[in-house]
């Protein structure tokens, strides 16, 4: 999340008019994330989040409607995307513009320093009982991240760059992705692809919301663990293997890892960081933005927990990871 599309006051009105959700009242840009437009918005019914997916096709949104809808009548805690009558809940502003308005989730983010084991058992409860969810979801969508589609990115880094280190830094992530494949027997289904720490909400410790669904794709279900492994499992650049057992044992309170899914999460976790590590840099050193407000989010901290995982192992993170109770 981010403010590309700086929006006036009257803007702002046009854009919410069609969605009826009472007078305008104030709104703000939200600096954090990194490839949308997002505003918090108050009117006199409530609050609301105003996003503009930026440089997107128009099937993007409409695979995230349709999911969010299904997960909500499966009474799962995720954002109602508003209605604007005849105009659905996407406009599209752009032919790589396509604006939302989102209910407002209670609760708030949790910071980094206090997570505890509860935090991340439930987010594996939520991700596993998703999963279990969309089984029948019939929509499909490529995952925009996988590993042969991070090789590209990786490439239009490498050409964009001429410092030392970070040329160093992408030789680093290039050597990792030749070890990379998604293995084709790996059980499928549909991935949130992004839940990080600040994606999720709290209200005195319990678990109320997730949010930011817009990467769902269809993937493996096992590398969706491994993304929240890379975030809720670390401190900083420090793993924390309490939180990240925490998170597995929520899991598979709702399903169990395959044998081959357990075979594999380590390798998933790497894969993950290495993909985060590609895609940040692409962001914030090949695509730097000068007109608008973002929080700038460093690739390194990923290369840190990258190598914090190769240093570990895979029979070491085993060991602290999938051991059960």
């Amino acid at each position: 999340m981010a403010v590309y599309t700086h929006l006036s006051e009257r803007a702002l009105r046009q854009h919410l008019r069609p969605f009826k959700l009472g007078d305008f009242i104030e709104a703000r840009g939200v600096s954090a994330g990194a490839i949308n437009t997002i505003y918090e918005v108050s009117t006199t019914r409530g609050k609301y989040i105003l996003r503009i997916l930026e440089d997107r096709p128009p099937s993007d949104s409409y695979f995230e409607v349709c999911l969010l809808d299904y997960l909500c009548h499966r009474a799962l805690p995720v954002p109602i995307m508003m209605d604007a009558g005849k105009l659905g809940r996407v406009i599209s502003i752009s032919p790589r513009q396509h604006l939302s308005v989102f209910q407002y989730l209670p609760g708030r983010e949790i910071g980094v320093f206090e997570v505890r084991p509860e935090h991340a058992a439930q987010i594996g409860t939520f991700l596993s009982g998703m999963h279990q969810a969309t089984r029948g979801f019939r929509k499909r969508r490529r995952n925009r991240f996988d590993p042969e589609r991070i090789a590209d990115v990786l490439e239009r880094c490498i050409l964009g760059v001429n410092e030392a280190s970070q040329v160093r830094d992408l030789r680093i992530l290039a050597n990792e992705l030749l070890r990379h494949h998604f293995p084709l027997d790996l059980p499928q289904g549909v991935i949130h692809g992004d839940l990080f720490v600040d994606n999720a909400r709290f209200i005195r410790g319990k678990l109320v919301g997730v949010l930011d669904f817009e990467m769902a794709a269809n993937g493996p279900l096992a590398y969706d663990l491994a993304i929240t492994i890379v975030d809720w499992g670390f401190l900083k650049d420090r793993f924390i293997p309490e939180r990240a057992r925490a998170l597995v044992i929520g899991y598979e309170s709702q399903r169990l890892l395959e044998p081959i899914e357990r075979k594999y999460l380590y390798e998933l976790c790497r894969f993950a960081a290495t993909r985060f590590a590609v895609t940040r840099f692409l962001d914030f050193e090949i695509l730097p933005r000068q007109v608008c407000s973002r929080r700038y989010k460093d690739y390194r901290h990923f290369m840190s927990r990258l190598k914090a995982l190769k240093d570990m192992g895979g029979q070491k993170f085993r060991s602290l990871v999938l051991r059960r109770m």
